[in-house]
């Protein structure tokens, strides 16, 4: 016989900030400037334009709309893309025109990666699966030698190509794409991963310690999105629908 638990989960890559940011997936950030350096430079052939921008990569900072700003200071053509509209607008504005953003739609995808020497994948919906934004159809239409590098291995990867891979054998090859899908990306620096991941997560720690979870997720609607399993019910509807199991607003259980 098995001891049966209470479990009340609350994990960290579902709790979003006030701003709409994922602070634990912010560990990105700080960590993976080291970590994306990919190897395949050394291992597979790659095209000329890719090699150092690749090689270049572990100075970047940021995935997403901070990182751009770092690319835009010598950037020639940089094309950007977020959603929803708003961050669009303020990222043109931002960079005054520097950098090109571009609504995501299937027909734009399929029309970029055609033109791209480096794709980077970096898709989130906390709590659920990465959508296949980049099928096989258009993965044929890349050029060869180029890179794709998916951020969003860890939420199954945003394109019909990917798998998972390791630190110690990072890439593969897929019609003459060199592909780059580690798992895991911020532990090739564990140390400063585990610093960075502590500082995104701390403030919500504290609140669960101070108040209770119950209290804390009430005052908090940001830590209550976050909540995903309590009293034997799934309480993230993208976990529940995922799984084909029946979801609970958390609202249901904590008042």
């Amino acid at each position: 016989m098995f001891p049966v638990y209470s479990v009340t989960d609350v994990p960290g890559c579902s709790v979003a900030s006030s701003n709409g940011s994922v602070p634990a997936s912010q560990r990105w950030s700080h960590a993976s400037n080291d970590s994306r350096r990919i190897e395949a430079s050394g291992r597979f052939p790659v095209r000329e334009a890719v090699a150092e921008p690749v090689e270049r990569a572990d100075t970047c900072a940021v995935v997403g709309p901070p990182r751009y700003r770092i690319d835009a200071r010598d950037a020639g053509d940089r094309r950007g893309r977020q959603d929803p509209l708003d961050v669009l607008r303020r990222l043109a504005t931002q960079f005054d025109g520097r950098v090109r953003t571009i609504f995501s739609t299937r027909a734009a995808i399929a029309d970029l990666v055609t033109k791209a020497d480096l794709v980077i994948g970096a898709v989130l919906v906390p709590g659920a699966s990465a959508p296949k934004l980049i099928t096989r159809t258009m993965l044929k239409t890349m050029k060869q030698g180029s890179v794709f590098v998916d951020i969003a291995i860890d939420q199954g990867g945003c394109a019909e190509t990917s798998r998972p891979t390791t630190h110690s054998n990072p890439t593969f090859v897929v019609d003459g794409v060199v592909h780059y899908c580690v798992a895991n990306m911020p532990g090739a620096v564990a140390r400063t991963s585990t610093f960075a991941l502590n500082n995104a997560t701390m403030p919500f720690t504290l609140q669960l310690a101070d108040k209770g979870w119950r209290q804390a997720l009430k005052d908090d609607i940001h830590l209550r999105n976050g909540l995903n399993v309590c009293d034997g019910k799934i309480t993230c509807k993208p976990v529940a629908d995922a799984h084909g199991l029946a979801y609970t607003p958390a609202e249901a259980l904590i008042d």
